[in-house]
């Protein structure tokens, strides 16, 4: 009888723990400078020709962990480091490099709940590196409710279908679409062309004419 009334004792003490500590043990494993299970001591040795520049953004990652008093400072300490591994991505053409700025990224939006439109066009363009392109029609309908008056989101997820990256299901962003051509007031132009294209490209010809139609008023030679 009493083995089981301590065992209960013990099952009980480690719940309220981790109800009242959970979260900062969360944070205590994150602290080791890893996301993704994949921690910056292991890039450096998956990468010994790139160890220095690799040891320069584990020091940036560090300041990630730093207590702040401004929460802007500690938002602009993870965007910072994405950015790099970002750009380290780009000169070296290596996918973890892209997958680690994601998951930076990742990290900051679950922190701050973010919705902005810079982060969401960054991570978009970044699965496209990655190659997963569901994902990254996903952030850039992501980018389109944060900035829903720009032609840019638009237009780039219209590339994505443009280049079969992606199949595109008209009748899926047709509102989308329509939305953008009621709404879009930033470089509009550059938003109906591409959309023509498209248009013409799935055969909507009823559609693709309208939209010729407008592009007319502002370029009679070129449409």
């Amino acid at each position: 009888m009493k083995k089981v009334v301590i065992f209960v004792v013990v099952v009980i003490i480690v719940f309220v723990g981790w109800f009242l500590f959970g979260d900062k043990v969360g944070d205590w494993k994150k602290n080791d400078n890893s996301f993704e299970n994949i921690s910056c001591e292991q890039i450096k040795i998956n990468f010994p020709d790139l160890n220095e520049k690799i040891a320069i953004l584990c020091d940036l990652e560090a300041k990630i962990y730093q207590q702040y008093t401004d929460e802007t400072e500690e938002r602009l300490a993870y965007l910072n480091v994405a950015f790099e591994w970002e750009s380290l991505g780009g000169l070296e053409l290596k996918d973890e490099f892209y997958q680690r700025a994601v998951d930076i990224y990742r990290a900051f939006e679950d922190k701050y709940h973010d919705e902005s439109y810079t982060v969401k066009w960054n991570m978009a363009h970044l699965y496209i590196d990655l190659k997963d392109y569901t994902k990254a029609e996903e952030y850039f309908k992501k980018a389109i409710v944060a900035n829903n008056a720009d032609a840019e989101p638009y237009v780039a997820l219209l590339n994505l279908y443009l280049q079969d990256n992606l199949p595109a299901n008209y009748r899926s962003v047709k509102e989308l679409l329509d939305f953008a051509q009621e709404n879009v007031s930033i470089n509009r132009e550059f938003f109906l062309d591409r959309y023509l294209k498209y248009l013409e490209k799935i055969g909507e010809t009823a559609k693709a004419d309208e939209v010729r139609q407008e592009l007319k008023l502002s370029f009679p030679d070129k449409y």
